[in-house]
C-alpha cells in the first residue's frame, strides 16, 4: 500500500490545473536626453534634435509606445499596433524616404490610442504611402494636431477609418486636423465610414492640385464643443469687483470694531468721572 502513495501523488500532480501564464505590460517611453527606449526598438537616437528614426515596429497587446513631449519620432515604415497603445505627447512624423517602401501608422484588433502631440503625415511619390489607418475595433483620441500633407502618389497621407467602433476617431474639443491636398489623387484626405468619426473639434480641407485630395469622403459626425484648456478657464476679474469683495470680507469686522471704542469711551467718560 505505501509503496502506491507516490504513484498516487504523482498522478495528482497531473489532475490539479495549472494557473494561466500573467501577462505583464510593457511600456515603452522615448525620451531625452538619451533616447529611453529608441535603441530598443531599433531606432537610432539624434541627441541635438531629440528625435527617434526607425523603420518598422510592432507593438502587442497589451504593451505600450510613449512619446515624451520634447521628443521627435520619425518613422520610415510601418508602424503596427495589435491590441496595443499608443500614448503621443510629442511630434511623430510618418514619411516615405526609400522607394517602394510606404510608411504607414496602423492600429489593428482593438488597439487605441492619443495625441496630445503632433502627428504629421508627409505623403511620398509612392501610392499609398505614409497613411493613418484604423481597422477592427481601435479607437483613438485627438485633442493635439494631426496634419496630412498629400504627396505625389494616389491616396497617400490619408486618414482612413474603417474601425467598427463608433466613435473610432474621436477629434476632441482642442483638436485639429489639417487635410491637406497633394499632386495625387486623392491624397490628403480623410476617409471615414458610418459615422466613425465624431468631431468635436476643428477639421480644416486645404484641397491640392490632386483630384479629390484634401477631401472628406465618407461621414464625420459633427459635434462642436467649446475648447478649454487643461486646468480650467481664465476668468478675468475687475478691480472694482475685487475691491467691493475685500470690503464685504471686512465688514463684519465694523461693528465689533464700534463696539469696542464705544466701551472705551465708556471707561475713559467713568473714569473722569470718578476723578
Amino acid at each position: 500500500m505505501n509503496k502506491l502513495l507516490p504513484l498516487v501523488a504523482f498522478s495528482i500532480l497531473f489532475l490539479v490545473p495549472v494557473g494561466a501564464q500573467e501577462v505583464f505590460a510593457a511600456t515603452f517611453t522615448i525620451s531625452s536626453p538619451n533616447g529611453g527606449d529608441c535603441i530598443n526598438l531599433n531606432g537610432s537616437w539624434e541627441g541635438n534634435t531629440n528625435t527617434c528614426t526607425s523603420g518598422s515596429l510592432k507593438i502587442n497587446s497589451p504593451d505600450e509606445l510613449v512619446i515624451n513631449s520634447d521628443v521627435t519620432l520619425t518613422a520610415n515604415g510601418l508602424f503596427q499596433f495589435f491590441g496595443g497603445t499608443l500614448t503621443n505627447d510629442g511630434t511623430i512624423i510618418m514619411t516615405s524616404t526609400i522607394q517602394f517602401q510606404k510608411s504607414q501608422l496602423q492600429l489593428h484588433d482593438d488597439s487605441s490610442g492619443t495625441n496630445d502631440g503632433t502627428i504629421i503625415l508627409n505623403g511620398g511619390d509612392e501610392p499609398n504611402s505614409s497613411n493613418f489607418l484604423m481597422f477592427d475595433t481601435s479607437t483613438f483620441f485627438n485633442r493635439g494636431t494631426i496634419t496630412t500633407n498629400g504627396g505625389a502618389g494616389g491616396n497617400g497621407a490619408i486618414i482612413v477609418v474603417t474601425s467598427s467602433s463608433v466613435p473610432a476617431l474621436t477629434n476632441e474639443a482642442c483638436g485639429i486636423i489639417n487635410l491637406n491636398g497633394g499632386i495625387g489623387d486623392g491624397s490628403g484626405g480623410l476617409i471615414s465610414f458610418s459615422d466613425s468619426t465624431l468631431n468635436h473639434g476643428t477639421i480644416n480641407q486645404n484641397g491640392g492640385p490632386g483630384q479629390f485630395s484634401g477631401e472628406i469622403f465618407g461621414s464625420v459626425a459633427d459635434d462642436p464643443l467649446p475648447c478649454k484648456p487643461i486646468g480650467g478657464e481664465i476668468i478675468p476679474i475687475e478691480q472694482t469687483s475685487l475691491i467691493l469683495a475685500g470690503a464685504q470680507t471686512f465688514s463684519w469686522m465694523i461693528p465689533v470694531v464700534l463696539s469696542v471704542l464705544g466701551i472705551g469711551l465708556f471707561v475713559v467718560s467713568r473714569k473722569s468721572e470718578n476723578s
